[in-house]
């Protein structure tokens, strides 16, 4: 069975970065302290599931909102 190689604390920076957030800003909207998420940034704590979960779904909220923004209304 083949893995995938994921770099997950890379991933949550880069996700973090693109929102254009502090660490401090992006820890308190995903529920987690400034602690933790610079620790996760750098790879020195395992990211628990549901939190990871979290991220992911910031960051797909994120995708939709630049997908609609960009759209006309029908009433336009």
């Amino acid at each position: 069975m083949l893995e995938a190689q994921f770099d997950i604390p890379k991933t949550i920076q880069n996700i973090r970065n693109d929102l254009s957030l502090s660490q401090r800003e992006f820890a308190k909207l995903i529920g987690i302290s400034e602690d933790k998420l610079r620790n996760y940034e750098i790879g020195r704590s395992k990211v628990p599931a549901d939190v990871f979960l979290k991220i992911l779904a910031v960051d797909i909220n994120k995708s939709r909102k630049k997908k609609w923004s960009g759209r006309k209304r029908k009433d336009d």
